[in-house]
């Protein structure tokens, strides 16, 4: 239950709005009365003794960061029975992802300042004792007020092993297409923000997130590049945002400082003939800047790529281009080679001193010798058609930013969470019953006694109402001989629908419109099919082909298409179809065993369980079928996933103790385990109150 507005929290902090609500918690608008100023109120519901002294050494971890582009705590406690709350400077902005929806796409400018901001909060996050990961670094989570001050925020808590080190921090949620490919699963470290920012970058300048780092890892789809889609954008950017979001953590920037220095040195004067050069041949540009680095480049085509034994010979006659710079005099530092310019035109001799040197004529122990290449001069690279010349161009020095010790106004973000309560079913009465149980009190309260038992229930998309089965004898596949109740939420006011014969049961109601219910049933047939019930009209249209075996259907949160599960050539696969259209979408994997998918409440993705004893949880990005099946978690088992109504958690059926068939909730990018009904009953079919 949220405060409500008036509400005194602590005699000191006095609740003016809710900013944003979630079933793990709620962001409120608050007035400091004793201090007379506005705060962020952030309310967490954790209510085991270990996640309340876990988030006692969170609050304090973030209650000790003091930088200009990072929130600041101010205040924390803990009120028993009721939850635990973070409190911080509050400020008016908007995020990356509105300036996007606004505006469209950001100028280059605009990104690098961005990028330098949040290059500058990294380096004193990853430089703390021990380091911090932010591990959600996105458009969202990048707030900018009207005077153009930049925060990285709703970075998370920090989470402490056993010995006391920091092994991650944050991420709300794992958010794909600004996730890197290893923190599905491998473990991140300081270049997965590294990756993320890079991300977040691409997105701001080509208003499209990118594909998604798994996906990129299993080779199902590339980076497309950014000046196919922002042509105003320069070829300096476009390789810097490319070495960032290399898949591999080894052939990005190293560290933030990297990347910044990277920034600092940009040329925006980068031009059309330097993209030719760059993409008429994604492997050859990066043969050649692999001989001049000795280290791999960043390619715009960068699926995974076998180890090379030798370094590659260009074999097209106009790459022969070879990078050779010769040191002259003293103090030149030289770390960064960028490509640039259309017609290989330096910057003026009156300004910078600049070497032309003509390449073709170098061998293969030249191109060695240009390891050396370290600061402050970048290479312009020109081609004719029978030479290719590389220029040296001296940059001007930047003194580096100096570490931001001030303190900061701060703008926070949703923790994320669900509706806060679970319907479930449980024998704990006797037999199967429908239960309410509220996650932040764990107060839970019995809603049916109906003789033979109910279960399967779901709420109506305001959550006022509930539709159920019953009878129910235990968690099974088909229910033959149950029918379809509704009741109000309280458990009063329960009405029976409509049935035939056969049996009525897994019924869905639509997010989109609350007048449509779809359920498998047996009526008029041998096999079970998948129907639509109109509550107003009370008629039911059968979707199913005449000899499928349809089960299980679950809605997409606008309502217009279903995910359901199939017996083909056998096996149970997960599909979709749209709803009076005959055409069926496979979805899961055809050799494996695969039942009771759920879909995310964001429409991106479709979990469901799979393999017949101990089935997994696994999942598939609906809008990139092409994308591969992911393990989602390695938790076994899992059955009847459900999304809570923020996609951050995931409720499941699992066992408890090694036997009993209990409730459990998780992170939705797994982890984060608990127990929620370790009591001895037969706990099962979740949904969340939305």
């Amino acid at each position: 239950m949220p405060l409500q507005n008036g509400y005194e929290l602590k005699g000191r902090y006095r609740i003016d709005e809710i900013i944003a609500q979630g079933g793990m918690g709620a962001i409120y608008r608050a007035t400091d009365i004793s201090l007379e100023i506005e705060v962020a109120v952030k309310e967490n519901f954790f209510p085991s003794e270990e996640a309340i002294r876990q988030f006692t050494r969170e609050a304090r971890i973030l209650a000790n960061l003091r930088h200009s582009n990072l929130p600041r705590v101010t205040d924390h406690f803990e009120i028993p029975d009721q939850g635990q709350y973070l409190v911080m400077d509050f400020i008016d902005g908007k995020d990356l992802k509105e300036i996007m929806a606004e505006q469209g796409a950001i100028s280059e400018i605009e990104a690098i300042r961005i990028g330098k901001a949040v290059c500058n909060a990294l380096g004193y996050l990853h430089n703390r004792t021990p380091p911090i990961i932010h591990r959600d670094i996105k458009p969202g989570n990048i707030k900018i007020t009207s005077g153009n001050e930049i925060y990285l925020v709703d970075f998370g808590l920090a989470k402490q092993d056993a010995a006391g080190e920091v092994t991650m921090t944050g991420a709300q949620a794992l958010t794909p297409g600004f996730a890197p490919p290893e923190q599905y699963g491998q473990g991140t470290d300081l270049r997965s923000d590294i990756y993320s920012l890079g991300a977040t970058l691409y997105a701001g300048i080509t208003v499209n997130a990118p594909p998604d780092g798994l996906t990129r890892a299993a080779g199902n789809q590339t980076l497309v590049d950014i000046r196919t889609k922002n042509a105003k954008i320069s070829t300096g950017l476009e390789v810097i945002i490319q070495k960032a979001m290399m898949l591999s953590p080894n052939d990005r920037y190293q560290n933030s400082g990297e990347f910044l220095n990277a920034l600092n040195h940009i040329n925006q004067d980068t031009s059309v003939a330097d993209r030719t050069i760059l993409t008429s041949n994604h492997q050859d540009i990066q043969d050649v800047t692999e001989i001049a680095f000795n280290r791999k480049a960043p390619t715009l085509n960068d699926a995974p790529q076998s180890s090379r034994g030798k370094r590659p010979i260009i074999k097209q006659w106009w790459v022969y281009i070879i990078l050779f710079v010769f040191l002259i005099g003293t103090g030149f530092g030289i770390s960064q080679i960028l490509l640039r310019g259309e017609n290989g035109e330096p910057i003026s001799a009156d300004k910078t001193p600049t070497m032309t040197v003509d390449a073709v004529a170098l061998s293969e122990e030249d191109i060695i010798l240009t390891n050396t290449v370290e600061d402050d001069y970048e290479i312009t690279i020109t081609s004719t058609s029978t030479e290719a010349i590389s220029t040296l161009t001296k940059i001007p020095t930047e003194t580096p930013e100096p570490t931001e010790t001030e303190e900061p106004i701060i703008v926070v973000t949703p923790m994320g969470g669900g509706g806060g309560k679970l319907a479930f079913a449980s024998d704990q009465s006797g037999d199967p019953q429908i239960f309410l149980l509220d996650i932040g009190t764990r107060d839970i309260s019995q809603l049916t006694s109906l003789s033979g038992g109910a279960c399967q229930p779901d709420f109506s998309p305001d959550g006022s109402q509930i539709v159920f089965i019953s009878p129910c004898a235990k968690s099974q596949q088909d229910y033959l001989g149950s029918r379809l109740f509704i009741m109000q939420v309280d458990g009063s006011g329960l009405f029976p629908l409509n049935t035939l014969p056969g049996g009525d049961y897994d019924p869905a109601w639509n997010p989109a419109d609350a007048n449509i219910i779809a359920f498998t049933s047996y009526r008029n047939n041998s096999r079970p099919h998948i129907f639509l019930y109109e509550l107003a009209t009370k008629s039911v249209i059968d979707l199913s082909a005449v000899t499928a075996y349809d089960r299980a259907p679950d809605w997409s949160p606008d309502g217009q298409y279903l995910v359901y599960q199939q017996v083909y050539d056998g096996i149970n696969g997960i599909f979709y179809v749209k709803p009076g259209e005959s055409k069926r979408i496979s979805i899961s994997d055809t050799k494996s065993e695969s039942f009771s998918p759920a879909w995310s409440n964001n429409g991106d993705l479709i979990y469901y369980s799979q393999g017949k004893n101990l089935p997994s949880l696994v999942g598939r990005q609906f809008n990139n079928m092409s994308s591969p099946e992911n393990i989602i978690s390695e938790i076994k088992p899992i059955w009847d996933a459900v999304f809570s109504p923020d996609d951050y958690w995931v409720a499941y059926m699992g066992l408890g103790d090694g036997t009993n068939r209990d409730i459990f909730i998780m992170l939705s990018t797994g982890g984060f385990v608990e127990n929620l009904t370790n009591d001895g009953a037969y706990d099962f079919d979740p949904v969340w109150h939305p």
